[in-house]
């Protein structure tokens, strides 16, 4: 009699243990994925708005809606080499030049930076002459923040023409008007 109820036992074992290893594993493996959602979604997400609301850069000219942004002389190579010799932090700069059908950007001046790191930057703020106020953002992203629309109106109160530029990468800038 104990042989059997031994026999019966190992029987009820088999049958019940495999669907709660099966659940286990199946409970691990969706813990797993939501994780990795969660954590690549974070960082894809933003990049894949920013890239569809990013301008490219080319020959020193940005097309955009209904203007062009045209750089002139070497004013977009300081620009550009600028970024690269800070590409651990934010950098600021304030375009000047003149707008008729386009932006033509004459001119760059760096602004004093108060403070900078790899997401933020605080900086004196564009003189009326600037036509377009520029900063960069971390790498591939292009969208403003909260901080830099606030940034954006005080300039407009100097200058109601003034613009603002967002540099995530050698070639690709957000445009916010």
């Amino acid at each position: 009699m104990d042989k059997i109820k031994k026999e019966i036992q190992e029987i009820e074992k088999k049958e019940i243990n495999p669907p709660l290893t099966l659940l286990k594993k199946a409970g691990t493996f969706l813990i797993i994925l939501m994780i990795f959602s969660y954590l690549s979604l974070g960082q894809i997400f933003p990049y894949l708005i920013s890239n569809s609301e990013s301008y490219t850069i080319h020959d020193k000219q940005i097309e955009f809606k209904n203007f062009q942004i045209i750089f002139k002389g070497e004013t977009y190579d300081l620009l550009i080499d600028h970024y690269l010799k800070n590409e651990g932090v934010e950098i600021a700069a304030c375009l000047n030049g003149k707008i008729n059908e386009s932006y033509n950007i004459e001119k760059i001046v760096f602004p004093r930076v108060i403070n900078n790191n790899f997401n933020s930057i605080t900086h004196e703020p564009c003189n009326k002459e600037a036509i377009i106020q520029v900063h960069s953002h971390p790498y591939g992203r292009c969208i403003p923040s909260f901080q830099d629309f606030k940034t954006l109106n005080k300039g407009k109160k100097i200058n109601k023409n003034l613009i603002m530029m967002i540099l995530c990468s050698k070639t690709k800038v957000g445009i916010y008007q």
